[in-house]
Parts: C-alpha cells; structure tokens; sequence
C-alpha cells in the first residue's frame, strides 16, 4: 500500500515537475527568440544608417570637413567589435 502510494506522489510530482519545466523553457527560448530578433533587426537599421554615411560621405565634395572621417571610422569600428565572424555578440 505503502509502495503504491509512494510510486504515485513520484509519478504526480514528475509530471508537474515535466509540465512546468516545459513552461518555463518555452518562455525562455521565446524571451531569446525576441531579444535576437530585436537586436538584430536595429543592427540592420544601423547597418543601413552607415552604408548611408558611407556612400553620402564618398558623394560629397572632395574636401570632406574633418570629423566627417573620424565619424566613419569610429562606426566601422563600432561595426566589427557589435559583430565577430558574422555573428552578433550580444545574441
């Protein structure tokens, strides 16, 4: 009696333990999920905003003022560290 008691407490509290295991997972991967995809998507618009610097800056006149260099270049740089073999780093 005893026994059959027991293996039911222990099939009851897996089960639970399964089903709110597979719910807290779930909003995990769905919390990442956003958060990449979100990332991701404002270093695309960033990605647009310097090929936009870059290609208004190559347009200009052929004395560019001087921080306009400085600036190009600190966002290139700011582009490699953000990405490290193709793959964002805060992902």
């Amino acid at each position: 009696m005893s026994r059959s008691r027991l293996l039911w407490f222990t099939f009851g509290f897996a089960s639970t333990y399964v089903a709110l295991y597979q719910t807290v997972l779930k909003e995990l991967t769905l919390q990442r999920h956003a958060l990449t995809s979100h990332t991701e998507r404002y270093f695309r618009i960033l990605e647009a905003r310097l090929s936009n610097i870059e290609q208004s800056s190559s347009s200009s006149s052929s004395v560019p003022a001087p921080n306009q260099n400085l600036d190009i270049k600190y966002l290139k740089e700011a582009r490699t560290k953000f990405y490290a073999r193709g793959r964002c780093i805060l992902c």
